[in-house]
């Protein structure tokens, strides 16, 4: 078979050989040493161990970067997939020496069908070696089932939501960017992860930083950005999902504290089949400086919040929205005369008649779980919904879109 388009020397028998020869035991050269081609059904209960003679993580430098990995931090991301957004959130637990951990909370879905998605919460760790030096990145995995999604703590070799430290003063330094890219695939006939990888080099596309627009603490943001493109060819291809040299295209966070990946792109659309986009949308640090919604319905009368969290396409709130409803509910408290009206609002996928509809459907659910669960009395509460006749920013982006589906609440 010949070579794909702009892929070097890779091609799906080469690949196949090499998976091959993997199975029996023969080391692929191009995959660095620390990366685990297979983990067993096993580590779920007994993790693998990070790599030796690593870190440490510098913990106070991390916590003042230009986004602050700390303890309470939650990064929300979006991904987009040719069906649609979906959004899910990353709690950092702690940033010790010797690793990093944080909790997914959000849906995980089967493929591409974000209809059949079911919400996860999983526990991670990246090693120190991983963060400081390693020479992969990888923006998530395959979980074991959709029903009880289940993956291993700890994939030594692999960093998260942060580029290595040497790759990003190598990007400073030359411009380019060398990196390996890796996801994991549960096979179930296997009962265990299999590998799949990519290396390449991306290049620094503009001269200067571009502005890269979040929502730090429900206020908009532009950070500064380095914006990478190249070829990634596959250097392993043990799991389903890697049988192809992929582009990609990325930004990361010009700050040598904390050089997070603020998006990943793989794939030359999102027309292609296998192709999606992950961005980060919002940060939120547990600061006491942040307004509070009662701060906020106390000065303005109004707050917008973006921490309800639905399910795709459907008006049931998801367990992570949990701390916003309760948030809610001690401002009605602290307040027993205010009465509020819960606004529903929607990006701009799908029809109007569609989105009005579920962006009313949403608003009631709140009213609802504010009655039901927090005894609220129903007549302190009146919902609206508005579907994409509102929005606040453009549709035509990944981050407006997130900026556009909110709940408002204000108060007579």
């Amino acid at each position: 078979m010949g070579k794909l388009q702009g892929g070097g020397p890779s091609t799906p028998m080469g690949n196949m050989a090499k998976s091959i020869l993997g199975d029996l035991g023969a080391k692929n050269g191009d995959v660095p040493p620390d990366l685990v081609r297979n983990i067993p059904y096993s580590a779920l209960k007994s993790p693998l161990p990070c790599p030796a003679a690593g870190g440490p993580i510098d913990v106070a430098r991390m916590a003042s970067g230009k986004i602050q990995i700390k303890a309470g931090t939650v990064m929300t991301t979006s991904w987009s997939l040719p069906p649609g957004d979906l959004e899910s959130d990353e709690e950092i637990q702690s940033v010790a020496p010797q690793n990093m951990a944080f909790q997914f909370r959000g849906p995980v879905v089967p493929g591409l069908d974000l209809h059949e998605a079911r919400p996860a919460q999983l526990d991670n760790t990246v090693c120190g070696k991983d963060v400081t030096k390693g020479q992969t990145f990888s923006t998530g995995w395959k979980f074991e089932t959709l029903d009880a999604p289940k993956s291993p703590g700890i994939f030594p070799g692999i960093s998260r939501i942060v580029l290595h430290g040497k790759e990003f003063q190598s990007l400073k330094t030359t411009g380019t960017l060398p990196m390996v890219f890796a996801w994991y695939d549960y096979m179930d006939a296997l009962t265990e992860w299999e590998l799949a990888a990519w290396k390449g080099s991306l290049a620094r596309v503009e001269p200067d930083d571009v502005p890269f627009p979040l929502i730090i603490n429900d206020e908009r943001v532009d950070v500064p950005a380095i914006h990478v493109r190249g070829q990634m060819k596959v250097i392993e291809s043990g799991a389903n999902f890697g049988d192809h040299d992929q582009p990609a295209d990325a930004y990361i966070l010009d700050d040598p504290a904390t050089p997070v990946v603020l998006s990943w792109m793989f794939g030359e659309n999102l027309k292609q089949e296998d192709s999606f986009r992950v961005r980060y949308i919002r940060v939120t640090y547990p600061s006491a400086s942040k307004p509070t919604i009662e701060q906020k319905l106390a000065k303005d009368k109004r707050a917008v919040t973006y921490g309800i969290h639905f399910d795709f396409n459907k008006d049931t709130i998801r367990p992570d929205s949990e701390p916003i409803l309760k948030e809610i509910v001690q401002a009605m408290n602290d307040n027993p005369d205010w009465k509020l009206t819960v606004e529903g609002h929607t990006d701009s996928i799908g029809g109007d008649a569609p989105n009005l509809d579920l962006s009313q459907r949403r608003a009631a659910a709140v009213k609802k779980a504010l009655v039901d669960r927090y005894h609220i009395a129903p007549d302190r509460l009146v919902t609206s919904g508005y579907g994409r006749s509102r929005p606040v920013d453009t549709n035509e982006t990944l981050e407006g879109r997130a900026r556009n589906r909110r709940v408002e609440l204000s108060r007579e």
